[in-house]
């Protein structure tokens, strides 16, 4: 490492060191967030795989010619608290069956400590690719007009996910039932975690529309690019209201009111404000229908989710400290599935992301993201509040919509939606390094 570093200060060759130390790892960032979504969501094996590679060369690249990995806050607790959630997955991987599964049959015993050791291997290497792209994130858009770029950047490919979605909206089965009306769900395969995709995406493009502008630039331009952000928020937020998922619906409008409040903290912005409440009534007018037709079965779903964590709880109970694995929770769930919970479907997920992680993880270990997130929402708060920054507003008001949406569905158990919040995080905390420490280069 020291030799490339001895090599391009001789040589130079500072542009290059510039395109491939700091542009190349930025590419594969986006590249991941970009196409992720588009390759079932990023929720298959193979490409589980090819992202965590991809982050792992993207960190690699940034280590080589950096000479330093970036350390996105500089906490103990953060560190340790990340050390520890991988390490409770590698646990699980230690062979000691025996000891843990003594009800089980010798012949259907699982080997370790987790019911399936194929499906915590990979939770585990998912997991360290979350924290490589993290940390990649953060070291390629240190750099304060590369990461507004890329938050632009990102903003439009939402928008092209959410026209995609618009374009190819069909009437599915919702509950068991054949509803006649066109639900979208993209290119993920179901539509509430494509609801929490647009809510981030919504929380993006509000931060974005009352960013600050330079004086250099005129007043066209401005009104230009305000206009086009708005039409990209109208069709995000038409794209995540025709999901027809309700608690969707509601946590992308909590999330974006938390960026306007933010915002308004340091600017007189009540134009752009009147005009964000017209835009969401108008989504309302054209396609409330989609998702209001469903608030009639609000009761029978209640009861449905009700049964489904009443069954879930006694698995956490009884097994408070180890879990059954990373990975596993259909697995453990089947165990102790009752007839009378729809028994045609299959509960791949808890459909709470709080309940599925202290399951598989045991309380401790489940625990672990939530602390994690919450740190890094403060941290943001701090500077959002302080400074007015989109990118800590952005990402304020997209994870207090996936913290709504994940108490009662599943979304950021998909790696699409993971990805982005990372990326949105990363932004963030790279933006408030820049402030304390001044614009890097």
């Amino acid at each position: 490492m020291t030799g490339v570093n001895q090599f391009l200060k001789s040589s130079g060759t500072h542009a290059i060191r510039n395109i491939i130390g700091a542009r190349l790892p930025m590419l594969i960032v986006l590249s991941i967030l970009c196409i992720n979504p588009f390759l079932k969501a990023g929720n298959d094996t193979a490409v589980i795989l090819a992202t965590s590679a991809g982050s792992a060369l993207a960190l690699l690249i940034g280590f080589a010619f950096s000479g330093r990995v970036a350390m996105p806050i500089k906490s103990a607790f953060l560190v340790w608290a990340t050390v520890a959630y991988l390490a409770s997955h590698a646990a699980q991987l230690l062979p000691f069956g025996a000891v843990a599964w003594p009800g089980f049959h010798p012949s259907a015993r699982p080997s370790g400590l987790s019911l399936s050791r194929e499906a915590t291997l990979l939770s585990l290497v998912q997991v360290a690719g979350y924290v490589m792209f993290f940390s990649a994130a953060v070291q390629a858009f240190s750099n304060v007009s590369r990461r507004a770029w890329s938050l632009r950047f990102s903003a439009l490919i939402l928008c092209v996910h959410a026209v995609f979605a618009i374009a190819a909206a069909k009437s599915v089965s919702v509950g068991g039932v054949n509803v006649d009306q066109a639900f979208t769900n993209g290119s993920f395969a179901g539509r509430n975690a494509f609801a929490t995709f647009m809510a981030m995406g919504a929380a993006l493009v509000s931060a974005l529309v009352f960013g600050a502008t330079t004086e250099r630039e005129a007043r066209l331009q401005v009104l230009l690019s305000k206009t086009l952000l708005l039409s990209a928020l109208f069709l995000i937020l038409l794209a995540l209201l025709m999901t027809g998922s309700r608690m969707g619906f509601a946590a992308g409008l909590s999330g974006l009111s938390l960026c306007v409040t933010l915002q308004l903290r340091h600017k007189d912005r009540r134009k752009v404000v009147v005009v964000l409440g017209i835009l969401v009534l108008l989504v309302i007018a054209i396609a409330g229908a989609t998702t209001f037709t469903r608030v009639s079965s609000i009761p029978n779903d209640a009861r449905l989710r009700w049964d489904l964590y009443t069954q879930i709880a006694p698995l956490i109970l009884d097994r408070v400290f180890l879990g059954y694995g990373a990975g596993t929770f259909q697995i453990a769930f089947e165990m102790v599935q009752s007839p009378g919970l729809i028994s045609e479907l299959i509960w791949i997920h808890a459909h709470s992301t709080y309940l599925g992680n202290w399951v598989e993880l045991g309380l401790f270990a489940g625990t672990l993201p939530i602390l994690i997130f919450g740190f890094l929402f403060r941290t943001a708060m701090r500077n959002a509040w302080a400074r007015s920054s989109v990118p800590a507003i952005a990402f304020c008001g997209a994870l207090f919509a996936c913290a709504l949406h994940s108490a009662v569905d599943f979304s950021l158990e998909i790696p699409a939606n993971m990805h982005l919040l990372l990326f949105l995080a990363a932004c963030a905390h790279a933006d408030m390094n820049t402030s304390e420490t001044g614009p890097e280069k």
